[in-house]
């Protein structure tokens, strides 16, 4: 890995937004069969980080990560025990179905945020994202469909609130239900967050975890096209958010030019919305 790394910096950049595809496929199909799943979902990402302006800066950011990742993989004995299960999550080691459920539980009511759908190698994964009302804990549950396979499991929607107990990951996000999730009363408005409480609840994940891409947030601010898409808070704060038109025209339409709250992903760069709450209601996005 840090030699395919160390060769492309070598051969340079230049071009590679032309061909990138043909760069990272052959490695990635190598990690493929080193049993590296996670190494080789970022190394078939990397194409993504060439698409449209700034992509240099990008993809050496990525190239970077991937350099950490694989380093800190060599020495994973000398890293705080944290760090260590984040590189071995990352890299791909497997973590059976069976330790997760008879691990610890966190009983709530489960607020359904968002959920969002991708294709990779005709895998379909759907995440759906939860937030707890009491423990303010978020959760991702992922469910997959392989071509041929029976179909998706039934998740509640956007805006459902539920309640039971889930069952949480090495990671503290990815979660399994340990029974059925029942339908119960809506939670209430969470607390107004700002721009900055958001960007620092994200810094400290990383501080343990380099590689974590998108963290869910709660953001509270005001629309506004200055002159791209941003959420300002009370404070004057902003956040630029990523996403399609007609979403953007949704989250206008909600906000009434009024402060809402945003539950979104928030990256390096952005925040990318998956609902909004306004009125009591919330509205995928």
């Amino acid at each position: 890995m840090t030699l395919w790394l160390t060769d492309q910096i070598h051969a340079g950049l230049a071009g590679i937004d032309a061909a990138a595809y043909e760069r990272v496929d052959p490695l990635a199909r190598r990690l493929i069969d080193a049993k590296a799943p996670g190494l080789a979902g970022r190394v078939r990402a990397l194409p993504a980080a060439v698409i449209g302006a700034g992509w240099p800066e990008r993809l050496v950011r990525e190239l970077g990560l991937l350099w950490l990742l694989a380093r800190a993989h060599d020495r994973m004995d000398a890293l705080d025990a944290p760090v260590a299960a984040a590189v071995r999550r990352h890299v791909g080691y497997p973590t059976a179905t069976a330790d997760v459920l008879a691990g610890p539980t966190q009983a709530d009511d489960w607020t359904v945020l968002g959920s969002t759908e991708s294709e990779e190698d005709r895998i379909t994964t759907r995440t759906t994202w939860l937030r707890g009302a009491a423990s303010t804990r978020w959760a991702a549950i992922f469910d997959f469909k392989a071509p041929g396979g029976p179909p998706l499991p039934m998740r509640p929607p956007v805006g459902a609130t539920v309640r039971g107990a889930l069952a949480f990951y090495p990671d503290g996000r990815r979660a399994l239900p340990t029974g059925d999730l029942t339908p119960t009363d809506p939670a209430g408005a969470p607390a107004p967050s700002g721009c900055a409480a958001a960007r620092a609840d994200r810094a400290a994940r990383c501080a343990i975890d380099p590689w974590h891409v998108h963290h869910p947030v709660l953001v509270t601010g005001r629309p506004a096209q200055a002159p791209t898409p941003h959420l300002v808070d009370a404070d004057g704060a902003a956040v630029p958010v990523r996403l399609s038109d007609d979403a953007w025209w949704l989250l206008l339409a909600a906000s009434g030019g009024a402060e809402v709250t945003v539950a979104g992903l928030m990256g390096a760069d952005a925040l990318e919305p998956l609902s909004v709450i306004a009125g009591g209601e919330v509205i995928a996005l």
